[in-house]
């Protein structure tokens, strides 16, 4: 079964992972990256990724949405970091054709172990994932596709259920924070922070910041991260490598559109502060005056 996959190139690699397991001779096409700290991103193709937890203020892909020929099916929403997240009003997850969730457990919701969910409003949809994730079919003695084993377990998802009551709140938290972080940082030369409710064009949307992701300017990002390293304030650069510069997509296994330059810039640049919703306002004092320290 051949099939094609388009999205954004500065992602991580499980995105294309999961729309292509079991499809052989799938092909991968990596699009262009914009400029998510200012405003500017946007989204091409089948999965539309949020993958820190923001939004973009222009979903591009979500305009094709019912529209099944113009991309060969549907808009599969990543929401692997974005649970509790809204734009122009609508929950993040019911937006598109389906919600791909992770309750991974450093997830904003995330449970003991592994574990996720897909939403959906489409009624054949609906169908057919109930019987993938039970092996294929509604018999499982006779299944009618080639499925998984992907229940979630019953205990994760009774933690998932007690945590779920705080989701709301820890969010919420999430949003003071970048707010006390930028409040903080705002005006450092060669430091590009993320939007914020208060500077956010999107009044009517939510983001709920799974990362607090910076942008260090001018080659410096990885000597900024060695100097937060020294005054013990631990940091992350995820998605180091764009999609296109992966060795599996390598040798004609993926179609670029265009020279993707925003996309390599962004992995040379970003930088994740410590963020979580129990962080008291002293660590967060810390960790911000250990970054000014170094401009």
């Amino acid at each position: 079964m051949g099939g094609r996959s388009q999205g954004n190139s500065n992602t991580y690699n499980g995105i294309p992972q999961r729309v292509t397991l079991n499809h052989t001779g799938s092909t991968q096409r990596a699009g262009a990256c914009g400029d998510r700290t200012r405003g500017e991103y946007r989204l091409t193709g089948l999965g539309a990724g949020r993958l820190v937890g923001d939004l973009e203020p222009e979903p591009r892909a979500l305009g094709l949405q019912g529209q099944p020929g113009a991309l060969g099916g549907g808009v599969a929403e990543d929401i692997a970091q974005a649970f509790g997240g809204t734009w122009k009003g609508k929950k993040l997850g019911s937006i598109g054709s389906t919600g791909c969730f992770s309750f991974f457990p450093s997830k904003n919701l995330g449970g003991f172990g592994d574990g996720g969910m897909v939403s959906t409003n489409d009624d054949q949809l609906n169908d057919l994932m109930r019987m993938l994730l039970k092996h294929g079919g509604k018999d499982k003695y006779n299944v009618d596709h080639i499925g998984y084993n992907a229940r979630l377990d019953t205990l994760q998802a009774a933690v998932l259920l007690a945590k779920f009551k705080y989701i709301d709140e820890f969010n919420d938290r999430r949003r003071k924070i970048a707010e006390l972080y930028n409040d903080g940082l705002k005006g450092l030369e060669g430091l590009v922070l993320p939007l914020t409710p208060s500077s956010s064009p999107l009044t009517d949307s939510c983001h709920v910041y799974h990362q607090y992701t910076v942008r260090v300017l001018n080659g410096k990002r990885d000597a900024f991260q060695k100097h937060l390293s020294d005054k013990g304030v631990s940091t992350m650069i995820y998605y180091p490598f764009p999609l296109h510069r992966l060795k599996v997509f390598g040798d004609g296994r993926s179609k670029t559109f265009g020279s993707l330059e925003l996309s390599g810039k962004a992995a040379l640049e970003v930088v994740s502060l410590p963020i979580e919703p129990l962080m008291k306002e002293g660590e967060i004092l810390f960790v911000s005056d250990a970054v000014k320290s170094f401009f």
